[in-house]
């Protein structure tokens, strides 16, 4: 599902459907769900975190609060970030994107990497074509990478390919 003007106008009969459906999904398939409505109020996000959606998606595409504005016209980037933190406070997965090659410079990807790492609930991030074991070799791959600039992922040893 992709980010619904329903959604942003907060209709309750709407988010009503919403949840009808994931719990449609869940007790026919018991598998994990994830939506992405767009950026919804906290009401909203609790009902769908109570009617058993496991993820959130809602990309920031950038920290870069000038870029964001371009990239996302019209949308708030703060609010954009915060429900992601409502949503993780209610126990959902959060589904994190940024954007790469639209402008940002190297001090926003990492800026980028770390705060989307603050979201990260398991021990595996997938970075590029590349998965870091952990939190301690991903600190390790940033701090290499911002003094080499990105040179040669391959021989990174905190890198193995997927």
């Amino acid at each position: 599902m992709g980010e619904s003007e329903y959604m942003h106008q907060h209709n309750v009969e709407y988010v009503q459907k919403l949840c009808d459906i994931i719990s449609d999904i869940k007790i026919q398939t018991g598998l994990p769900v994830m939506i992405s409505p767009g950026v919804v109020h906290g009401w909203a996000l609790k009902q769908i975190a109570d009617t058993g959606a496991d993820w959130y998606a809602c990309y920031q595409e950038t920290h870069n609060q000038e870029l964001f504005s371009q990239l996302r016209p019209g949308q708030d980037y703060q609010k954009r970030l915060s429900v992601k933190q409502t949503a993780s406070e209610l126990n959902m997965l959060i589904e994190e994107g940024i954007l790469c090659g639209v402008g940002e410079t190297f001090d926003d990807l990492i800026e980028d990497s770390r705060r989307t790492v603050a979201y990260v609930q398991k021990k595996i991030l997938a970075c590029g074509n590349y998965q870091i074991a952990n939190h301690k070799d991903y600190r390790s791959w940033i701090a290499h990478r911002k003094q080499n600039r990105f040179n040669s992922c391959k021989s990174d040893p905190a890198l193995k390919a997927i």
